[in-house]
């Protein structure tokens, strides 16, 4: 079962207010979420969420919707129970974005009675715990600093005028190993923006911890403009870079007072599905090509 605060619906499902509790004032601030999320996705203003006399219609957009107390999850018009179609929306959404899950993932999915972001959080966050255990990547740094003892090389000019009068310091100039990467702030940026948007009990905690290992990872003001360089040294984290971005291409918004009024994360379907098929057959028919139509990625 999924929290009374979300509600679930199936693309071209027309939510009731009445029926679904939904209060006026909610309509309204999923509309228009939902018409920036549209336009985020260059779609259509009604792709999303369209108002009916009696309250919303989903369109062929799938995903979730989150506003203060409150979450909307549109889910796949297929066959199946709700916790059958999240399950495969996931596997869509893993083949799609290039995701590698393993079948106890799927497996553990349909034992977990929530709605599909509290899912992706939870995959998200207990991936990152297994490999943020074995270390973050680290990079050198270069470093100056006005040390007793000499480090590194000697910055002849600075000591040589700026501590002309402190010869009891060396102006020094070394490197050093840092945790604080492009890589690293961009997974501290996701991980702070889900623990702000998680309900479950498991889920805040996994990722309170990991906002402990990230303590001495800065922090980015423009996370997906990070130079991420993804290479060998780094290629366990080449999965939850993509989930990252995921997270953090999702609209959010925020007042001057700096409450969160909106957080969506959506796929339109058509496009979804052509990339999963895509990636199927390619799979399939591999070294054969599959052609597949230009859809940009988070």
């Amino acid at each position: 079962m999924t929290p009374p605060s979300c509600l679930t619906c199936s693309e071209w499902e027309e939510l009731s207010a009445t029926q679904n509790g939904l209060k006026e004032w909610e309509d309204r601030k999923l509309l228009a979420l939902a018409k920036r999320a549209s336009r985020r996705l260059k779609l259509p203003e009604t792709a999303v969420l369209a108002p009916t006399r009696n309250g919303l219609k989903a369109g062929q957009v799938v995903g979730v919707l989150v506003i203060p107390g409150r979450t909307l999850e549109i889910l796949p018009k297929i066959d199946g129970g709700d916790e059958d179609v999240r399950v495969a929306l996931v596997r869509m959404l893993a083949v799609a974005w290039g995701l590698r899950l393993v079948a106890g993932e799927y497996a553990s999915f349909r034992t977990q009675h929530h709605d599909l972001l509290e899912l992706l959080i939870r995959l998200f966050a207990e991936r990152m715990l297994v490999v943020v255990k074995r270390g973050l990547p680290r990079r050198y740094v270069a470093l100056q600093q006005d040390l007793k003892l000499l480090r590194g090389s000697l910055d002849v000019i600075r000591q040589f005028t700026h501590l002309a009068v402190r010869p009891d310091l060396l102006a020094c100039h070394f490197s050093e190993l840092s945790e604080d990467t492009p890589l690293n702030r961009v997974l501290k940026a996701a991980v702070a923006r889900l623990a702000s948007l998680a309900r479950s009990p498991v889920n805040t905690r996994r990722l309170a911890e990991l906002t402990a290992r990230l303590e001495f990872v800065g922090d980015t003001s423009d996370p997906l403009r990070e130079p991420v360089q993804l290479d060998r040294t780094n290629s366990a984290f080449h999965d939850l870079y993509r989930l990252a971005r995921l997270f953090l291409a999702g609209d959010w918004q925020s007042t001057t007072s700096g409450r969160t009024t909106g957080f969506s994360l959506l796929f339109p379907m058509n496009e979804l599905f052509e990339m999963f098929v895509g990636k199927c057959l390619k799979r399939a028919l591999a070294p054969q090509p599959v052609q597949l139509q230009d859809t940009s990625t988070p």
